[in-house]
């Protein structure tokens, strides 16, 4: 029989929802389950069968916020909160039923404006945003009652301001003296997570450590009624000190750019550089092709397959499907595309076609609606880098939608004409200043140059003033097989990568079809594992990653090539072969 928790949380993650696991009959997570990554990436399909073939009576959540495109509004009518009145004031097409009785309308992620508030709005009406979640239909709640939808139509874009009026006095809008005397005589059930956060903002923001800020209102929980249970309590307070430090962090940015501003040209100390940096490591927005936070350039001749590849990225990290159906995305967010070459008509239709052959939307004789993804285009070809007037409205809709990807197609339509290329890398500094303020990533689209053949790094890239500009490349060839690429990827953070072969599968009439098959180039560089473990002995990934310089995920994923076809074999943790063992 058909699991109906399995089938609606395949079909969540399909429509663009993060999901996670909870609890059978309850709303926490599935205890141990440390679902705080899936705020950052959608999870696979593969993952959700893992989970509810492992847990087939766990209710389902859906994460909230950025991450599935959705802001969702807690109606608590057991504690006073009222449907009609919040409906009447903010209406969507989007309700469904808790099992208490309660309601969640769900709406639009507002992208374009300010982060929505989140946690209470007032006793009985809560909003869930950014790392909360909701509880979805079909799950049980405790009572044995099901949730359920009301309503599956389009959803409005979610308005902060319209829900004003319910707001009550709280205590931020008591004086300082005022809320902290109130706050101090305890709280009742309903108002106790909110104002323990607010509370140990408080502390925070006068420099007490959190260890001391835990036993400060361990005092204060005491007085509650009832008070929180120490694990909640513990979690409030550990959460609100990293938002205070990543906040703190943020601010000391953006007085170090003020500064800069006013100077000129600002310094920083080694302190508050560390502070701002030290923590920072390198992270992949999709391992082995994208880092986070890079400048990225894809560098081809006409008609390989580029702009193909740019849409499949953008819908990947748009939506958090593997990219070229194989590559797992550790990011996920909105995207932004920069066309001002191609016909726009053309466009939707390739777009269109990744999506529906990703998210399976023609079943049989069912068609499922495309998902809600978060990707905006800028049709109007205006994108100009030595344009200051353009940069500056193109710098101000990046800070408002925060995207987590910049496509940019082609470079040579933001550049004048005059010293193409010495002047193009000029201009383009200010993309790694939107880099570094905002945190995005940001991918061009570049001609190679005619004649070009083997690995000319800098003549593939146009320029040496472009090649010391990028950081991440791709460079992709024509191959005499029709519908077949090549593609080479260079990192600043690691060097090249294996040279890999793209074989495109692809109709854009029904029935849709996108299909990429990867695998190695027969012209590739290949790493002699075979003769490496002949020499050394037997070798366990991260050993053959450091003999090799090669990262961990390609290592692996050649070892099990190797291993399935009896080339080599695995003992415990490490390969070998039988010459090594001979020899050993």
């Amino acid at each position: 029989m058909e699991n109906p928790m399995l089938k609606a949380a395949l079909e969540y993650i399909g429509a663009g929802y993060s999901v996670i696991p909870l609890q059978p009959n309850d709303k926490k997570p599935i205890s141990g389950f440390m679902w705080a990554q899936y705020n950052e990436r959608i999870a696979t399909s593969e993952e959700v069968i893992q989970w509810w073939t492992r847990y087939p009576s766990a209710n389902i959540g859906i994460i909230t916020g950025r991450i599935s495109g959705i802001v969702a509004v807690d109606i608590d009518t057991e504690k006073g909160g009222d449907y009609n009145s919040v409906y009447e004031v903010m209406p969507t097409g989007m309700i469904s039923q808790t099992g208490s009785g309660g309601f969640h309308l769900i709406y639009d992620y507002p992208y374009l404006e300010e982060e929505p508030i989140k946690n209470a709005v007032t006793e009985g009406i809560d909003i869930r945003s950014d790392r909360g979640y909701i509880v979805a239909p079909p799950s049980i709640h405790k009572n044995g009652n099901e949730y359920q939808w009301v309503r599956k139509g389009s959803r409005s874009i979610f308005d902060t301001a319209k829900l004003k009026k319910f707001y009550p006095e709280t205590v931020e809008n008591l004086n300082e003296d005022g809320w902290i005397s109130e706050l101090m005589k305890g709280v009742k059930g309903g108002k106790r997570n909110d104002s323990c956060a607010k509370l140990a903002g408080y502390y925070f923001s006068k420099g007490i450590p959190v260890d001391i800020c835990l036993n400060l209102i361990r005092e204060w929980n005491s007085k509650n009624s009832p008070p929180l249970n120490e694990d909640e309590l513990e979690r409030v307070v550990h959460s609100v000190n990293k938002t205070f430090n990543r906040v703190e962090k943020q601010k000391k940015e953006k007085a170090s750019a003020k500064t800069s501003d006013q100077s000129g040209f600002d310094i920083m100390k080694i302190s508050d550089y560390m502070s701002c940096y030290g923590e920072d490591v390198i992270k992949w927005a999709i391992d082995d092709w994208l880092p986070s936070q890079t400048i990225a350039f894809m560098v081809s001749p006409p008609g390989t397959y580029k702009t193909w590849l740019l849409l499949d990225l953008a819908v990947s990290i748009a939506g958090g499907k593997p990219f070229l159906g194989e590559y797992e995305v550790n990011e996920t967010g909105p995207v932004v595309i920069v066309q001002q070459e191609d016909f726009h008509g053309q466009l939707a239709e390739r777009v269109a076609t990744i999506i529906t052959t990703r998210y399976n939307l023609f079943s049989g004789d069912d068609v499922s609606l495309p998902p809600s993804l978060p990707i905006y285009f800028h049709t109007e070809r205006r994108l100009k880098f030595n344009d200051s007037e353009v940069m500056a409205e193109f710098e101000e809709m990046v800070t408002r939608i925060k995207p987590k990807l910049v496509i940019i197609d082609p470079l040579y339509s933001t550049t004048p004409t005059d010293d193409y290329m010495s002047k193009t890398a000029e201009t383009m500094f200010p993309l790694k200043r939107m880099r570094d303020k905002l945190g995005c990533t940001f991918m061009l689209a570049h001609h190679t140059k005619k004649g070009l053949e083997g690995n000319q790094r800098e003549g593939l890239w146009g320029s040496q003033f472009l090649n010391a500009f990028l950081e991440t490349g791709w460079q992709i060839r024509k191959t005499d097989t029709p519908n077949t690429i090549t593609i080479l990827r260079h990192f600043k953070v690691r060097g090249d990568m294996d040279q890999l072969r793209l074989d495109f599968d692809i109709n854009t009439e029904h029935p849709f079809n996108y299909q990429v098959k990867v695998g190695e180039d027969e012209d590739s560089p290949t790493l002699d594992i075979l003769q490496i473990l002949n020499s050394s002995g037997p070798m366990n990934i991260s050993e053959l990653s450091r003999k090799t310089g090669i990262h961990r995920s390609t290592i692996s994923r050649r070892l099990k090539l190797m291993e399935k076809d009896g080339v080599i074999f695995k003992e415990g943790n490490k390969y070998t072969t039988i010459e090594s063992i001979s020899a050993f």
